[in-house]
């Protein structure tokens, strides 16, 4: 009985035997990894890595000359309509020309906040004092009739009436959907090809630009307006604006 035992136990112990008394060792179960294979998956890993640094540096400096390329486009756009323009800007009565019509860029008399904007009381004190100094015969009131529930048009008309400002001497524009068609409406609506715009400094320079464009002989009488600081909004607002021209004038047939 004992021998049996041994001769079970002895054939789970130390090496296994075959059927004739040949020894061998049992395959591991653990899988042994080759240092070939480890270090060409490392390769691999480092390879991608690079690669997508590589292309991360080349996004950076593509968005990097495009923001540059963009700034000194903008910066180039500015220096040329003010150069354009200065000579026609004046805000001071006395030095600007006669003109018979007038164009008032429209604007809310409300600013975003619901509070009282500030660049529509200034702009119409700058018509009411063109129009009393007898430096214009006529106002053309150029603006959006539906813009949050306001008619630009008709607010200006009650506000300059109230500054002393005859309403017969007034003419309501309420297609002037932007400063674009404000200003080209002029000629070819209203007919007139020598006019005075009537808003802030930044403004006027913009549609004096365009005026000159369209073939118009226009100057323009600066509102005051508010520092940049208190303005950010309307600052960027006419960047904007000032690319948008661009579009607007290529794709607008010139009227010389």
């Amino acid at each position: 009985m004992n021998a049996v035992v041994d001769r079970v136990v002895g054939s789970h112990v130390g090496d296994a035997q075959d059927g004739i008394g040949h020894s061998y060792e049992r395959p591991s179960l653990v899988r042994e990894h080759s240092p070939d294979v480890d270090g060409a998956h490392s390769s691999d890993v480092v390879h991608s890595r690079d690669r997508g640094q590589k292309t991360l540096r080349t996004l950076l400096h593509w968005n990097l000359g495009a923001a540059v390329v963009l700034s000194s486009a903008l910066v180039v756009n500015e220096v040329h309509i003010q150069r354009r323009v200065s000579a026609q800007l004046h805000s001071d009565l006395a030095s600007i020309p006669f003109n018979r019509v007038a164009l008032v860029l429209g604007t809310l008399p409300v600013a975003h906040d619901g509070s009282a904007n500030p660049f529509f009381a200034e702009r119409m004190e700058a018509a009411a004092a063109l129009y009393c100094s007898g430096r214009v015969q006529h106002l053309i009131l150029s603006g959006d009739a539906d813009i949050w529930g306001y008619d630009e048009p008709t607010e200006m008309r009650t506000a300059l009436m109230a500054m002393g400002v005859p309403e017969m001497d007034m003419t309501l524009d309420r297609a002037g959907l932007n400063t674009f068609e404000s200003v080209r409406r002029m000629r070819t609506v209203f007919g007139q090809e020598r006019f005075t715009i009537v808003s802030q400094g930044y403004h006027n320079e913009r549609a004096t630009y365009i005026a000159e464009e369209l073939g118009a002989d226009a100057v323009a009488f600066n509102a005051k307006a508010l520092p940049i600081i208190h303005a950010k909004r309307t600052w960027l607002r006419e960047r904007l604006a000032r690319v948008k021209m661009w579009v607007d004038l290529l794709c607008s047939p010139r009227q010389r």
